[in-house]
């Protein structure tokens, strides 16, 4: 598929596409989950977005490690309420930002955004 298909599917500029294949460019979970259904790899029709499997799997993941919203947001070297706004779902989370907040949990990505099932 070229990057001008791809860009029509997901909803992007082919401009956006290209930055992202040369990694230039930081996405969003958001566009991803876009990304994904255009490539197949994800149904339309799933029960929950990306975003609210992140912030669910976020707050569960964070509990069971008995760090607070503070503690997380040190560690992850981001502001403490951007823990807690991602969390609620009020912020559009970077890719940057799961990987920074997996390690700190010392989970996968994946398993944040819902893609895999704990080890």
């Amino acid at each position: 598929m070229s990057q001008e298909e791809l860009a029509v599917l997901a909803g992007f500029h082919r401009s956006y596409v290209s930055h992202i294949e040369r990694a230039v460019q930081n996405m969003s979970l958001e566009n991803v989950e876009k990304l994904m259904v255009a490539l197949g790899m994800l149904s339309k029709d799933s029960t929950l977005s990306a975003l609210d499997r992140f912030a669910t799997n976020l707050r569960r993941v964070r509990l069971e490690s008995g760090l607070s919203q503070e503690k997380l947001a040190e560690l992850a070297g981001v502001h403490r309420t951007y823990v807690s706004q991602a969390e609620r779902r009020v912020v559009s989370i970077s890719l940057d930002s799961i990987e920074k907040l997996a390690a700190s949990l010392g989970v996968t990505e994946e398993e944040l955004v819902g893609m895999s099932t704990p080890e």
